[in-house]
């Protein structure tokens, strides 16, 4: 049948409507993602050039902190406050590892004048002038140190090279070595790390991050890089991933055959966009660093679930120190741990429906069907069997923990908020637990969680009102039969006149942050109490949270200098597991409070953790044998054979020992004839206030019979 030029023209009238329209979409469209990548490409441009900054900006932190801890040092001030500084000192103590290029390349002491005293390069002895070599750059950073600040650091050219340089003046921590600085020209200890390629190398693996190097050329791929002078020193760059616009380039063949192929291609082309927000709504998904899906996506798979009617089991887990290897090792390492047990954990949780990083070191892992729970627990023990051995990340060797809460879809938890709750209450649970645990969520586990939070809104509102008090316990001589230290210990009687003991609130304030407060009271009160009992030591416990706190050495100084107690009258008892498990910042915080003339004793030794090699290992003033082990000494062998040698082995460190929780005449009998120092327990006084301390001091140093231990009992 032949069509008339009037119904041709009615026909292709729409047809090119159509065209026009399919046409203007295509168009829309391609500028649409051509406009996409385009943003795609430069938001992966700034967040590549805000990486690279923050990682040359921690260079320039490491380099500062590194300054500073060479300059606050009492050695340091003694060998460069003199006419003739000490080259010997300097060069065992600087020069020799400055060759390590992960530490320094470059050190040398400068003066107020100008003067470069002595210099080290690459591990040798350098003459160079190097505070001429590195200009007004370094002048401007001297210039912030004399300002107040403790270092001062930046990026600086020497010559051609780049270099992160620190500025820190020398001073001592010691007061009464003051008189060492006063009247001389100020020092400075200056420390340089080169900008080389290794150097590179090492930020490009951290950042996952391909070919980042020096550059003159600037170019959209590139950071610039300022000394303290705002002066250009170098630019760095790197090959532009654009993963934009592979992309774009990757579909643009579809492009084509849309354009071609008319309406088909336009399907095409809807199935394509819809196959690219997809991707892009994925995308939003994912945790990025482990390729897991993310809170967002598991809070979608459990409401799918609970719509469906389906039973399901969640598990919450953290891992257990994992903030000591990214402080130890850096956030390289950390992240590196992150994607191994990512890994391990998709591999024991394969029979389960999704394992997903909610952020940080916590994973979570759901289970959905009839046997969800079952599917649930296995993985939780295969996962935690797992982390009993060691991971390795390149030369490292890295053992880590677990702390598993489990939650199951019940009466209550319907929503997919509080089913992540109860997870949540249940791993914090195995956490408090000792870690290293698996536990399930009941509604106990809930009951204590809330009466955590009021115990919690209680002691803010008693440390307020002044209801915490400090009481006393003192420690008797073995061989005086006195008093030669008083133990300062916290107490709380509520509202009610209710005791609440500290072995049920300090736990809750450690969790909670309110510990500080707490210690810094107690450390207050029992130092103000303690100038009036002038011949008598006196000790103060402190958490592991007081100490991983950085604070707490200037506050302790503080509270020495405000109430003027003696510090060499001062010990801080603090327990084996903090020093167990974070031994490296142990050692550091212990070795500053130490140089503060303070003394530091080992509480609650036999508990579990520490062994006779431990004690070598750590500069301990004081032992204390725990109350349970001198318990068990009246009847044990193996007992009493441990505390004898724990005994010989302080001894031969130099360390006094105390034994805790004698109470009765047999232990007391005991611990004297093993060797203690000094005796502590009820069978001499519970703890008392300050004002009966010095009746308490009389009636041991006079007991009213021969018998001492009876006339202790009697005033208890």
């Amino acid at each position: 049948m032949q069509i008339r030029k009037t119904e041709l023209r009615r026909l292709t009238g729409p047809l090119w409507v159509l065209v026009t329209i399919m046409a203007m979409v295509m168009a829309l469209s391609g500028f649409s993602y051509w406009s996409t990548t385009n943003a795609a490409n430069e938001l992966d441009m700034k967040r590549t050039s805000r990486a690279i900054h923050m990682a040359i900006e921690s260079q320039v932190l490491q380099v500062k902190a590194l300054a500073e801890d060479n300059a606050k040092w009492d050695d340091a001030a003694l060998a460069l406050y003199r006419d003739q500084p000490d080259a010997d000192f300097g060069w065992g103590t600087w020069g020799a590892v400055s060759d390590t290029e992960n530490v320094y390349d470059t050190l040398f002491v400068t003066n107020g004048h100008g003067e470069t005293l002595m210099g080290y390069q690459d591990g040798d002895k350098s003459s160079t002038d190097f505070r001429r070599n590195y200009g007004d750059s370094l002048d401007t950073l001297i210039r912030q140190v004399d300002r107040g600040a403790e270092s001062a650091g930046g990026i600086v050219r020497v010559g051609t090279i780049a270099k992160v340089v620190a500025v820190s003046e020398v001073a001592p921590v010691a007061s009464e070595l003051e008189q060492v600085v006063n009247g001389r020209s100020p020092v400075y200890i200056v420390l340089s790390r080169t900008i080389s390629a290794k150097m590179l190398s090492r930020i490009s693996d951290g950042l996952v991050l391909d070919g980042l190097v020096m550059t003159s050329q600037p170019s959209v791929a590139s950071v610039i890089l300022r000394d303290p002078k705002q002066r250009i020193v170098t630019r760095l760059g790197w090959p532009p991933s654009n993963p934009g616009h592979a992309a774009f380039w990757k579909a643009s063949p579809i492009i084509g055959l849309v354009l071609l192929l008319g309406v088909f291609a336009l399907g095409l082309l809807l199935a394509y966009c819809y196959r690219f927000f997809e991707e892009l709504r994925s995308s939003a998904l994912i945790d990025s660093l482990s390729n897991l899906p993310n809170r967002r996506a598991l809070e979608n798979e459990i409401g799918n679930a609970i719509r469906q009617g389906d039973h399901m089991a969640l598990a919450f887990l953290d891992l257990d120190g994992f903030k000591a290897v990214n402080d130890n090792y850096g956030h390289g390492v950390g992240d590196d741990l992150i994607k191994k047990c990512s890994a391990a954990a998709l591999e024991f949780g394969h029979e389960c429906n999704m394992v997903a990083r909610l952020g940080g070191d916590e994973f979570a892992i759901l289970a959905v069907g009839r046997d969800a729970d079952d599917r649930l627990a296995r993985f939780a023990e295969s996962f935690i069997s797992r982390l009993s051995k060691p991971f390795h990340l390149g030369e490292r060797t890295i053992l880590i923990g677990a702390s598993i809460g489990l939650a199951s879809r019940s009466k209550g938890a319907d929503d997919v908020a509080e089913l992540m709750r109860r997870a949540d209450i249940a791993m914090y649970a195995s956490k408090h637990s000792g870690k290293m645990r698996i536990t399930g969520f009941d509604l106990a586990i809930d009951q204590r969680q809330a009466e955590s939070h009021r115990i919690d809104q209680q002691m803010r509102r008693a440390l307020d009102r002044g209801e915490f008090e400090v009481h006393y316990q003192p420690q008797v001589g073995a061989s005086t039969n006195t008093v030669q230290t008083l133990e300062a210990l916290v107490r709380w009687t509520g509202t009610n006149n209710m005791e609440i003991g500290p072995d049920r609130f300090i736990p809750i304030a450690e969790e909670t942050g309110l510990i500080d407060r707490i210690g810094l009271f107690v450390l207050d009160r029992a130092c103000r109490d303690a100038l009036a009992w002038p011949d008598i030591q006196l000790a103060v416990n402190i958490s592991a949270a007081q100490l991983r706190n950085p604070d707490f050495p200037g506050n302790l100084w503080a509270i020495i200098e405000r109430t003027g107690f003696p510090p060499e009258r001062l010990e801080l008892e603090i327990t084996e597991t903090y020093v167990v498990l974070d031994p490296i910042v142990a050692t550091r915080v212990m070795t500053e409070i130490q140089r503060l003339g303070i003394r530091i004793a080992l509480d609650d030794f036999g508990t579990g953790y520490a062994s006779i090699g431990f004690l070598r290992q750590f500069n301990f003033d004081t032992l204390k044998i725990d109350k349970s082990l001198v318990m068990d000494a009246v009847t044990s062998e193996g007992a009493r054979a441990m505390i004898q040698a724990s005994i010989v082995v302080a001894r031969s460190l130099g360390m006094s020992v105390v034994a805790e929780g004698v109470e009765n005449e047999a232990q007391d009998m005991l611990m004297r004839v093993a060797g203690c120092d000094q005796l502590q327990g009820w069978l001499y006084s519970k703890a008392v206030t300050a004002d009966a301390v010095l009746p308490l001091i009389h009636a041991i140093k006079n007991p009213v019979s021969g018998d001492i231990g009876l006339a202790m009992q009697n005033h208890a």
